[in-house]
């Protein structure tokens, strides 16, 4: 029998999304100032050059973590939340993926940012101190799989948002005492991170459990496989444009780059601090409920990103000017060009939630969309520069996000129109029973 025919509502009280929401807000809120704030201090002392090779050192690490993950964040978080395995269980799994991301993605992610031409002449001691983040950034999603997946996002929102201020803090001192550099700012992520990891540990609240563990690996396999595909595919689709400017353009070019990609993910970001909270709360749901609640999830973020986009519209370009100065004046019309599929991908948010919930997964569509924006980025780059990985990028997440609402489609019979045009009783439900 198939995953997607075993799903079935746990019993016990539904989390929260209302209380969900709130924490994962928060943490999304402080994402944004966080993001927001280290790029601009990295802008203003270390200008384009030095930010590119932040977003480089930085990017590749992550995509490493997420190739060396295997999948198993989210089997934990279907797995727990399913009552397949235990809290201890998904544990022990996830500390051995992290050892082995010790001993292999880190020497890996070194290598490939030392092949890369933007990087070449940066020490060594700087790649080994980024490559370092790939077991712990394995370590802290596999635990947030785990927290999700008992019902308790607020948990793994908390210990991130003390992550993202301890972040903003250090960065925003050797700021002042004008001894900001591209190491320092990593270390500072580096250390977060372990901060955040050790938070949730703690919150997990499980003893390792070493017996059976490959036998449970084996069991997860495949599930992780096709959640493996889904997630390098949407973490490629998010940040290869980066590593691929790089690569084709230069440290500078991908430095205003990553400015315009932190402004845009206000429109991805916010939006989606529901998708956490609204995971949980399917796994205890019937089908029919959690179709109707996403809905009305849909139906809010399209009010949001309204208001986001007009909020753009009047402030991003004398902000972008004020905050990062003149060398970033080309950030606002790369924000134009993102900004199209960013928002559908923020809108389809609960869709994704409530298709995981129900065991899907789409290697296909991921495979279709990581290839395509690779492809659009080859094609687009050389002619175009970083305008090209923009539209790139936009036409790809749009893709995606349209193919997604027809999948809904087919699985609930809810309509488009219902789904983004907004309803009168659609703000009640925000402080009425159904959300709580």
């Amino acid at each position: 029998m198939s995953l997607e025919a075993e799903v079935a509502v746990e019993p016990g009280p539904a989390p929260s999304v209302r209380a969900g929401t709130l924490s994962f807000a928060i943490m999304q809120a402080l994402r944004v100032v966080a993001a927001f704030g280290v790029a601009a201090l990295v802008a203003r002392q270390l200008g384009p050059a030095g930010k590119g090779a932040l977003a480089l050192v930085q990017q590749v690490p992550s995509i490493m973590a997420l190739i060396m993950g295997f999948g198993f964040a989210g089997v934990n978080v279907y797995y727990v939340g399913s009552r397949r395995k235990t809290a201890s269980e998904a544990l022990s799994d996830s500390m051995l993926i992290t050892v082995v991301a010790l001993l292999v993605g880190v020497p890996l992610s070194f290598a490939v940012m030392r092949a890369l031409p933007a990087l070449s002449v940066f020490p060594s001691r700087l790649l080994w101190l980024s490559a370092l983040i790939v077991p712990v950034s394995i370590l802290g999603s596999q635990l947030a799989g785990i927290l999700v997946g008992q019902g308790r996002p607020a948990a793994q929102a908390s210990a991130q948002s003390l992550a993202l201020l301890a972040n903003l803090a250090a960065v925003g001192l050797l700021y002042w005492m004008v001894r900001l550099s591209v190491l320092a700012v990593v270390a500072v992520t580096l250390a977060a991170s372990a901060l955040a990891a050790v938070m949730m540990l703690l919150s997990v609240k499980a003893r390792l459990e070493w017996p059976g563990v490959l036998r449970r690996m084996r069991d997860a396999a495949s599930y992780a496989r096709k959640r493996y595909l889904t997630e390098i595919a949407a973490m490629l689709e998010m940040r290869v444009d980066i590593v691929m400017l790089g690569v084709l353009s230069t440290v500078a070019a991908t430095g205003v780059y990553s400015v315009a990609v932190a402004l845009v993910e206000l429109l991805w970001f916010i939006p989606r601090a529901a998708e956490t909270p609204l995971l949980s709360r399917f796994f205890h749901e019937r089908a029919e409920e959690g179709a109707e609640l996403v809905a009305t999830s849909v139906r809010l973020t399209v009010l949001l990103e309204v208001f986001l986009l007009g909020a753009a519209a009047l402030l991003l370009r004398p902000a972008v000017a004020f905050v990062f100065g003149p060398a970033f004046t080309g950030a606002p019309l790369l924000f134009w060009i993102l900004a199209p599929g960013v928002v559908l991908n923020g809108l389809v948010g609960p869709i994704v939630s409530y298709l995981t919930s129900r065991g899907h997964q789409f290697p296909v569509l991921s495979a279709f969309s990581v290839f395509g924006n690779i492809a659009l980025n080859l094609a687009l780059i050389p002619p175009m520069g970083v305008a090209g990985a923009a539209l790139a990028s936009s036409v790809t997440y749009a893709s995606g996000s349209l193919w997604l609402v027809w999948r809904f489609r087919r699985e609930t019979g809810c309509s488009p129109v219902a789904l983004i045009v907004p309803r009168r009783e659609d703000l009640r439900a925000v402080f009425g029973s159904r959300l709580r």
